[in-house]
């Protein structure tokens, strides 16, 4: 990876003018109803809690086999956002692996999540160290090979960005002939 990190905690304030704000649970919703909007000017260094699109992003506290050590693909729309401090972002290192195949090892239920959980400290709420996971070993395939799970993967999160986006506007034209009968429009 080029860089393996987390945000600090700092005393969030919320408003109707502020950014989007996406905790680890809203992330790992099926396009989730973003409901708190941060004002992030509050924060020195708010573009510090925003992502990149080719980021991965994990959970680094929950219960073991809940949330925690899951892992989301960032795409364009996330990048409007501002994430919770407790979540781990990654950066792969581009020469050496592409971000989707990264995604694709980490989140495997098999070879890539249980080497990620093992690491989890705490009793109550379990926590993931980004030190820790940076130590996390990655299964290799030949370049060809991880090139196809990675484009899939790339794919299906650009897929998954536009479903989000066309749900909503679904959901919004719903509600507008919705609006429109109730008032006899």
């Amino acid at each position: 990876t080029e860089r393996v990190w987390w945000m600090t905690r700092f005393k969030r304030v919320f408003g109707e003018d502020g950014m989007p704000y996406m905790s680890a649970d809203e992330l790992f919703s099926l396009n989730p109803t973003i409901t708190k909007r941060v004002l992030a000017e509050q924060a020195s260094n708010f573009e510090d809690y925003m992502v990149k699109a080719g980021w991965i992003v994990m959970a680094c506290s929950g219960q073991t086999y809940g949330l925690n050590g899951s892992v989301a693909l960032m795409d364009k729309q996330h990048e409007a956002c501002f994430f919770s401090h407790d979540l781990v972002r990654i950066v792969a290192k581009a020469d050496r692996i592409r971000p989707g195949y990264l995604f694709a090892a980490l989140g495997h239920p098999r070879f890539g999540r249980p080497l990620v959980i093992r690491h989890a400290y705490g009793t109550s709420i379990p926590h993931l160290d980004p030190g820790d996971v940076s130590t996390i070993p990655i299964v290799r395939f030949e370049k060809g090979l991880e090139d196809q799970i990675a484009d899939r993967m790339e794919k299906a999160a650009e897929l998954r960005g536009e479903a989000d986006a066309l749900e909503n506007a679904v959901a919004e034209r719903a509600d507008q002939v919705i609006e429109d009968f109730l008032h006899r429009k």
